[in-house]
């Protein structure tokens, strides 16, 4: 059986496409949600370490945001994932 083409791609080729793109989608939106997310947190955490008058660290910062954005992708609660990691980060550095 030969499968018919349009513009000399199988239909094969097209169906993949179709059902592919909506994971395509998907992960990128993921992507760029948890990028934004992330951005936001580093900023935060920036901007609280400034007003209590700490140095500004930036693997301090990134690893506070790696754990909350774990913790927020995992229960999806904000202020729960916020209190955990302040509580993880306090203890980890000193503070």
């Amino acid at each position: 059986m030969i499968i018919k083409s349009v513009l000399g791609i199988p239909l094969i080729i097209y169906g993949y496409i179709l059902f592919s793109q909506p994971f395509i989608l998907k992960v990128y939106s993921d992507i760029n949600t948890n990028s934004f997310l992330n951005m936001f947190c580093l900023e935060n955490v920036k901007a609280e370490m400034a007003r209590a008058d700490i140095n500004y660290e930036e693997g301090f910062a990134e690893e506070t945001c790696e754990c909350y954005l774990r913790n927020f992708l995992e229960s999806g609660n904000h202020n729960e994932s916020i209190s955990i990691c302040k509580e993880i980060a306090k203890e980890k550095f000193n503070l």
